[in-house]
């Protein structure tokens, strides 16, 4: 058996439960006599007691601290007023930067943070915040296992609603109340480890040398023995006397029991275990100064991967459970971010960036597009929403239009029969070629003036309607939050009273953009046949501006409807009141994410509208579909693209009187960017 093996069923007997592995004599006593004791080995304090851990947990609460942390009202920074004073000095003994501190280590190390906002009058806004472990809170149950409340276990007791507390807690699949700490998955390496780093020490103390066995001839009884052994360790153990003779009496025997480091393999074994530690809380050795292995560039994407995979993660977590439950309750029109935009690692490199753009631009992708996904910081243009084709780096809307078959017959002029007709000589020929050339360079270029003349239009107006949605949709969360968050019973309330309001509001932010959008639409179509255009207060932009009014409030009718069904759902099941607000919260991320959808087809709809109506009032016959002819275009757009009907008769593909047709069904609308052009 060799030493590794000797050492390992030694520390199994001694310190396992499982007592079927038996340690010999030797074993024991020599384990004992350096230092390991049974009852400390194991880490009863991961912080304090296993370098690691506290590490790992300082690592990430560190980082965390480090990172600004914004208070917004709705789009706007709040730098002043209560709420700001709060985060920034939120009780005697914690500055800003150590809240996050506390609520980064608690969660790292134990998986829960209670965050108790504290004010002595109960009931008005909190005048302080603490931070306290799961050791000092105790869940307070009903009768179906749901937290009602929270009892501080303080002098006093004092006892919370359920929704008074911000408890941030790391999921935990064995246990709904409470979050999972790291140190459950870490406890077997790092008492493992533990033992290995006591042992060490102890055989270091012991002049790096194991005790040996001292045989005599002679019987000895037990004061013998114990003089013997003094008097030995007197003369040989320690650091200070090592290498000296040892001379023993006659009689006398001394079997050293020896092995190198190497034999046991300490550093291996330690290494593993390190790592295995660090691993659990996603932390790359790099952070933690291990850089033996590494180079410069797996040295930056393990930083980017701590940023991303650790550090992101806990950001969130922290920012919605203080949404969730802090602001839903006390500041409905507020909420935090976490303000990233300096921490390199979460970055590219921007000349790196740049490489990207110049790479997605030449395969054809909008130059504004490439702005926004990589976030290089520059003003969009008025014809950065326009596709290329990368071979040429002509506009699609011109691509394949100059070698395609002469226009229609209706647009050529008429052929005279052949026998009427002598045959062109050469010169005649290449005339020809120039004057369809000329034709068709004509042709496209009124085609894309049309459409960049569209997209310069409509796209600033869809970024304004955009912002203005995302707002109020926020608004209306914090609204319908601060309602459920009072009371469950109010549900019944919030379904009667509050959307008559709530449509009243959208209309007021989509009324003038509405108007803009319709006016701006007949400007495009009046330049074109020079008609006077509309003007703001026209009974024709008036009664359009009205009927997308009207329309538009379906949207709050779909919310509505969507949250009333998650809502029976949660009482159903007798969820809690934070239980229920994240199933309101989930419902608005997905309505802010449709912002992008309802904005383009609002505002492209109204600008149609205006084109149709100022062709209608000027009298023209015919106009043409015109599409973006891009991969985002649907099939029948892209079939429909060319046709020219009369002002009065649908297109034939779409079935539509022109695009954005208030009457078409939702397939051939929602997200359409095409237009018309008169035909002259």
């Amino acid at each position: 058996m060799d030493i590794l093996t000797r050492l390992t069923n030694a520390y199994n007997a001694l310190f396992s439960k499982d007592t079927a592995t038996k340690a010999t004599a030797w074993e024991r006593t020599f384990l004992r006599g350096l230092d390991i004791q049974t009852a400390e080995g194991k880490v009863n304090n991961p912080y304090s007691e296993y370098g690691w851990v506290y590490v790992a947990v300082r690592e990430i609460a560190v980082a965390i601290s480090q990172i600004p942390l914004k208070i917004l009202r709705g789009e706007s920074a709040e730098e002043k007023g209560d709420i700001t004073a709060l985060f920034n000095n939120p009780n005697p003994q914690l500055s800003g930067y150590q809240l996050k501190e506390a609520i980064a280590t608690m969660l790292a190390l134990d998986g829960n943070a209670f965050v108790v906002p504290w004010n002595e009058q109960r009931g008005g806004f909190p005048d302080q915040l603490w931070v306290f472990s799961r050791s000092q809170m105790r869940a307070k149950l009903d009768n179906n296992n749901q937290v009602i409340g929270w009892e501080l276990q303080t002098r006093d007791k004092r006892t919370f609603e359920a929704d008074e507390i911000v408890h941030l807690k790391l999921y935990n699949p064995y246990d709904a109340i409470y979050g999972m700490s790291p140190v459950t998955a870490a406890r077997l390496a790092m008492d493992t480890d533990y033992a290995a780093q006591n042992y060490n020490k102890s055989m270091l103390s012991n002049s790096a040398t194991p005790s040996g066995i001292l045989t005599i001839d002679a019987p000895l009884n037990e004061p013998q023995v114990t003089a013997l052994r003094k008097q030995w360790e007197a003369r040989h153990q320690g650091a200070g006397k090592a290498g000296k003779l040892a001379i023993l009496e006659k009689g006398m025997a001394y079997m050293p029991v020896s092995f190198s480091q190497k034999d046991m393999e300490f550093l291996e074994a330690r290494r593993y275990n390190r790592e295995e530690v660090l691993a659990i809380w996603q932390i790359p050795k790099s952070i933690v100064g291990i850089t033996d292995d590494l180079n410069y560039a797996t040295l930056m994407g393990q930083k980017r991967i701590f940023w991303q995979d650790t550090i992101m993660p806990y950001l969130r977590l922290i920012q919605d459970g203080f949404n969730a439950r802090f602001f839903a309750r006390y500041a409905p029109d507020y909420h935090i971010e976490f303000d990233i935009s300096n921490v390199p690692e979460l970055h590219e490199d921007y000349s790196a960036r740049v490489d990207n753009a110049v790479k997605l631009a030449q395969i054809g992708f909008p130059i504004n597009d490439i702005n926004e996904k990589l976030d290089l910081g520059l003003k969009n243009v008025p014809w950065g929403d326009m596709h290329f084709v990368p071979a040429t780096m002509i506009p699609v809307e011109m691509a394949g239009e100059v070698s395609l078959a002469p226009p229609p017959q209706q647009n050529q002029d008429p052929k005279p029969p052949k026998d009427e007709k002598p045959p062109k000589d050469e010169d005649e020929e290449e005339d020809d070629k120039k004057r369809f050339a000329v034709k068709i360079t004509q042709r496209d270029e009124m085609r894309l003036k049309g459409w960049i003349t569209f997209l310069r239009v409509q796209s600033p107006l869809e970024r304004r309607f955009k912002s203005k949605l995302q707002r109020y949709f926020f608004e209306q969360r914090n609204i319908v939050l601060a309602l459920l968050t009072k009371n469950a019973k109010q549900v019944g309330d919030y379904r009667t009273f509050l959307w008559d309001r709530e449509d009243e509001r959208l209309i007021e932010i989509a009324e003038p953009i509405y108007r803009e959008a319709t006016v701006a639409g007949s400007n495009l179509i009046a330049e074109m046949i020079s008609e006077p255009s509309f003007s703001l207060t026209n009974p024709l932009v008036d009664k359009n501006v009205l009927n997308r009014c009207h329309k538009i409030t379906g949207i709050n009718k779909t919310v509505r409807q969507r949250i009333a069904r998650q809502l029976d759902e949660g009482l159903k099941v007798g969820e809690s009141l934070p239980q229920l607000a994240d199933r309101v919260s989930h419902e608005y991320l997905m309505a802010r994410h449709r912002a992008n959808t309802i904005a383009r087809t609002e505002t492209a709809g109204a600008v149609n509208d205006g084109e149709y109506l100022l062709m209608d009032n000027a009298g023209v016959e015919k106009h043409e579909w015109l599409s973006a002819r891009d991969g985002e275009v649907r099939e029948s757009h892209i079939e429909e693209d060319g046709n020219i009907t009369r002002l009065y008769d649908p297109f034939p593909v779409t079935g539509l009187f022109y695009p954005h047709d208030p009457i078409g069904p939702p397939e051939e609308v929602i997200n359409c960017r095409c237009t018309t052009l008169p035909v002259l």
